[in-house]
């Protein structure tokens, strides 16, 4: 009971839906964007695919470091992992965004990787965030924003399909891709 009502469990749940949804859109749809889009190879969107992954490797290993320098100049913790995570998200959204422009295959993926990027600068301050508002339940507030992020993950998989049957078809889906990052900073 204690969970529900609290608004900033509701919050880092929030996010870490938007995130999870955000995520798994490099991981499942994103070959057949750049291949129905682009007009890529299977196998050249197959390779293209790693790039968002990695670029989202990179940002989640440097992230606890800039994380890190936030809080020594500012001396606050609220404000190192929030400002950290709603410019990475909102960087995300951005570079998410920009791709709509972008008509050059290797182009839209540097613009998607540097978004990825971006995303991946909250992912450490989502975790840490749970152990700060958990203590002794840190267990629990991790595994509930987690199934939060699970859901996301399940769920945007199964409404691309149906978001590409709406007029805009593709660009409808990179803007709600961009929009899920949005509303991640939101929860922010």
């Amino acid at each position: 009971l204690a969970l529900l009502r609290s608004p900033p469990m509701w919050c880092i749940c929030g996010q870490q839906f938007c995130r999870g949804a955000g995520y798994i859109f490099y991981a499942s749809w994103f070959p057949t964007f750049l291949q129905e889009t682009r007009q890529v190879t299977v196998e050249k969107s197959g390779l293209l695919t790693m790039l968002p992954l990695i670029a989202g490797g990179i940002g989640s290993a440097l992230a606890g470091t800039v994380s890190d320098r936030l809080l020594s100049v500012t001396g606050d913790i609220r404000i190192a992992r929030r400002s950290m995570a709603v410019a990475g998200m909102l960087g995300c959204a951005g570079l998410i965004l920009t791709a709509y422009f972008v008509a050059d295959p290797n182009g839209v993926v540097l613009v998607i990787s540097g978004g990825a990027f971006c995303a991946a600068l909250a992912g450490p301050s989502g975790y840490a965030t749970t152990i700060d508002m958990g203590g002794r339940h840190v267990a629990t507030i991790f595994a509930t924003m987690n199934m939060a992020g699970n859901a996301g993950a399940t769920i945007f998989p199964i409404a691309v399909p149906f978001l590409q049957q709406q007029p805009g078809g593709w660009n409808l889906v990179l803007f709600v891709f961009g929009g899920v990052y949005i509303a991640a900073a939101g929860f922010w």
